[in-house]
């Protein structure tokens, strides 16, 4: 890219701090600058960068450049939280030490991009002026905060027994002076210091240019106002843009308040609570953007575990969504590699309690046996399903008492004889769950089946729930929603296979054919392509449908689009389906309603279980 750039483009290299309301002055500076012959290389973390890199057009892309800027990973600051948005309060100290340890990363991307000019924010905590001086570079310092607060806070470190001229901007006698860190807020301050004899900052003097023309007398530096530097009013972000606006344009002018707090604010639950109930006394419309202070983001935090890559396994392949089926095997060997990682975080986190899949039953023995942690097993199929394979593995001499489950002549027990062995080891990782096991269900659609279930596993079963996942996917969700919206109610069918059901493309094309045959609407979610593994686990629905149905395989296992269309019609089109879409209604009110119902009783055993103080028998 600089081989197209004229001799007289000047290089700019940005260096925001890595929040977002720091990036978009940076990225608004950095695109009025592209229009004025500079050259800018906007330099962050990825995760930061992949964030704003689609509010630069095809036009800009060709002056600015985004560098990603790569910190030291560590088992607490992954690279997915080297953002204050959506960072837990506790480690913001630590991403704040990780740009100490930056200094070698900032100096080989000054060595290998050359920049003209250093652009910095005041909230680096090291300055980038110190190395690029090293280089002969200038740096001028970035204030992204209005005027007005940043003399004010400047006024009280440096002329604190001096009135601040403006009486309107004043400490009331229960306020501190911002942050409890009085060293970190002075280091910030005194930062416009090292500044190449001028300091940019996010105003303009219609707005604040009494504040503007008292920083000089302060610092000592020119000031320059660059004029607001927020993002423009293109929409970006689809329909929740398009949302907004229509939702804004109903309203009167002036008569809505927008309520941003920025990501390095932390508002007790409190301070939340009054804010909310002032904003619904005001009796005013307002826009309110939550974004850590969430509880779901307090207190869920996603640690990356690490498999150990191989050629034919590189990173993006650990997972079995769109792996080839040829890898599956080499998948389930990586995780017997993996105790090192898990150590590390068990070690790390040292949690209360463990949540393990029955398809990773090492790691609970891990857990419970170097670590004295309870393991508990979530069961993420239906226990209909599960009563039914761990009986023909238990007891395959005795007639499992529920007939409305069985395998049909051309049916084989799940798994083919390779796979007998690892099915059967995963029946074995409940004796490893810690006296309980949890299940994926609720007692109105499976009760008879979670009550055998421990009478062959010996160990309490607590049933979850429905454990689904919410409507959550923005703009994918809403044009499924709105094609459904305009089916008969019970019309349509869900078809959909797990990541580890590999369809031949025989049999996909026999389904997609009964599909159509069936006159029905469906909704199918294709993943994988053919592969070598043909067999697809059969699951009957329960008896509480009052009727199954079943696409049943004919003598050489193969699937039939007659056959398929058959019963498509037969559950949503047909009198004979009566019953089956009846129940389908009544299940889905049922669950609709239960919410977390079931959840009380989950918490309980599980709070009992981490405080018994030792780790229970099994």
């Amino acid at each position: 890219m600089d081989s197209k750039q004229s001799s007289n483009t000047t290089k700019v290299l940005m260096l925001p701090w890595l929040a977002q309301g720091h990036i978009t002055p940076f990225l608004e500076l950095a695109k009025k600058l592209s229009t004025k012959n500079f050259h800018i290389y906007l330099c962050s973390t990825p995760i930061i960068l992949t964030s704003i890199q689609n509010r630069i057009t095809e036009t800009q892309s060709l002056s600015i450049q985004l560098v990603p800027f790569h910190l030291p990973p560590t088992p607490e600051l992954p690279p997915h939280r080297h953002t204050t948005n959506g960072l837990p309060p506790h480690l913001l100290r630590a991403l704040i030490d990780a740009f100490e340890m930056e200094s070698p990363s900032f100096t080989n991307t000054l060595q290998t991009l050359s920049p003209d000019l250093v652009i910095y924010d005041v909230f680096r905590p090291r300055p980038p002026s110190t190395d690029a001086s090293e280089y002969k570079i200038p740096a001028v310092e970035l204030m992204t905060s209005g005027a007005a607060v940043v003399s004010f806070g400047y006024h009280k470190f440096t002329k604190s027994d001096v009135e601040f001229p403006f009486p309107e901007l004043q400490l009331n006698s229960n306020q501190r002076f911002p942050g409890s860190d009085r060293a970190e807020t002075r280091r910030r301050l005194e930062s416009p210091r090292i500044s190449c004899k001028m300091t940019l900052i996010n105003s303009f003097r219609e707005l604040e240019g009494k504040y503007i023309d008292y920083l000089p007398i302060l610092i000592e530096k020119k000031f320059i106002p660059t004029g607001p530097l927020v993002q423009g009013t293109t929409v970006v972000d689809g329909d929740k843009d398009s949302e907004i606006l229509q939702w804004l344009g109903a309203k009167d002018e002036f008569s809505t308040v927008f309520v941003s707090f920025g990501s390095e604010s932390f508002l007790s639950k409190e301070e939340r609570e009054e804010i909310a109930h002032g904003l619904e006394l005001s009796g005013v419309n307002f826009i309110w953007i939550v974004r850590i202070t969430k509880t779901q983001s307090l207190s869920i935090e996603l640690e990356p575990f690490h498999l150990p890559p191989t050629p034919e396994l590189p990173p993006h392949r650990h997972t079995t969504n769109g792996l080839p089926p040829h890898l599956l095997r080499a998948l389930i060997d990586a995780f017997e590699m993996e105790s090192p990682s898990l150590t590390n975080i068990l070690r790390t986190l040292s949690p209360d309690l463990v949540i393990y899949d029955g398809f990773r039953p090492r790691r609970s023995t891990i857990a419970s046996s170097e670590y004295n942690i309870p393991a508990v097993e979530l069961i993420t199929s239906g226990a209909a399903v599960v009563s039914f394979v761990y009986h023909m593995f238990t007891k395959p001499d005795v007639e499992y008492p529920f007939p409305e489950l069985h395998l049909n002549p051309n049916q084989r027990a799940p798994g083919n004889d390779r796979d007998r062995a690892e099915t059967k080891r995963r029946m074995e990782s409940t004796k490893i769950s810690c006296k309980m096991m949890l299940f994926n269900s609720f007692r109105e659609l499976e009760g008879k089946y979670i009550d055998y279930l421990p009478i062959l596993v010996e160990k309490k079963i607590i049933q979850t729930g429905p454990l689904v996942q919410e409507i959550i996917d923005g703009d994918k969700d809403l044009e499924i929603l709105q094609w459904l919206g305009t089916k008969d109610e019970q019309s349509t069918v869900f078809v959909s296979f797990g990541s580890e059901s590999f369809l031949t493309m025989e049999e996909r094309e026999e389904v997609a054919h009964g599909l159509e045959l069936s006159g029905v609407s469906f909704i199918w979610i294709v993943r994988f392509p053919a592969g070598e593994r043909t067999e697809v686990d059969q699951e009957a629905l329960p008896v509480e449908f009052l009727k199954s149905a079943e696409v049943k395989r004919d003598e050489n296992r193969r699937l039939d689009r007659e056959n398929i269309a058959h019963v498509i019609r037969k559950v949503v089109v047909d009198e004979e389906g009566v019953d089956v879409r009846n129940k389908a209604r009544e299940f889905s009110e049922i669950i609709r309603k239960k919410g977390d119902e079931e959840m009380d009783g989950v918490v309980k055993e599980l709070a009992q279980l981490c405080t018994e103080g030792k780790l229970p028998e099994n």
